[in-house]
């Protein structure tokens, strides 16, 4: 069956009570796992550094949106982006980890959420399969075989520029490894068809609502679009 993620990302706005509403609403809508993101604003790009810093979440306040999950039975997910975090995300308890394609290109980084031991989810998005391929060899030298999402690194992603393709050449190229997507469209229909086509793990964005703050709204599903995107993965003939 396919492993349905709820990215809610930085979509809450900063706001603790929304992250935990937004738990309540990946629950309910079906999904598998819902996924936060922990960073430290003076880690990330300085272009971005004034926008993420009423975005993120602390640590503590992380880790009641993970016992929160724990309480309502879903699993919790969050991406680090540095060293630092990726320690406090492996306090919180995680099951998996998933590496955004901007670490995936970092060794070092890479090599460190080997050492864990965790399952393990990638993006393609920024990379190319030389780099993909460099970082998949430093996880199966932890005896890890990690999870390759498709991805378009835009926000929003055309539909002109989705090509199920890619998941093709991800699954012949690296053999038997399971292979998935990674969803930046406004629409739903993308990860719906991924899942028909025999991805292993789709991974969508969504809010309480497009109309709040924030650079990932415009590509995020509202809860009711959640709600079918899961139905229509779980029973396709519908």
């Amino acid at each position: 069956m396919t492993f349905i993620i709820a990215e809610a990302g930085i979509n809450h706005c900063g706001s603790l009570l929304m992250a935990l509403d937004m738990v309540d609403v990946a629950k309910e809508a079906g999904a598998d796992a819902v996924k936060f993101q922990l960073f430290l604003p003076e880690s990330m790009p300085a272009a971005s550094r004034h926008v993420l810093r009423g975005l993120c979440l602390s640590y503590s306040k992380m880790r009641i949106v993970a016992e929160r999950c724990d309480r309502v039975g879903i699993e919790f997910m969050c991406t680090a982006f540095c060293l630092d975090t990726l320690q406090e995300v492996e306090r919180l308890g995680v099951k998996r980890i998933k590496i955004g394609s901007g670490q995936v290109m970092d060794k070092k980084f890479v090599s460190a959420v080997g050492e864990i031991g965790l399952p393990v989810i990638m993006s393609n998005g920024l990379v190319s399969m030389s780099v993909l391929a460099d970082a998949v060899d430093i996880l199966d030298t932890h005896r890890i075989d990690p999870t390759i999402l498709y991805c378009v690194s835009k926000y929003p992603a055309a539909d002109s520029e989705v090509d199920f393709s890619h998941v093709r050449i991800l699954r012949n190229y690296f053999g038997y490894r399971d292979v998935g997507y990674s969803d930046h469209t406004r629409t739903i229909g993308w990860c719906v068809a991924a899942a028909a086509t025999g991805a292993d793990v789709i991974e969508k964005h969504f809010t309480l609502s497009r109309k709040l703050d924030g650079p990932d709204q415009i590509c995020s599903a509202e809860p009711k679009e959640l709600r079918s995107m899961v139905l229509h993965i779980r029973n396709p003939r519908i």
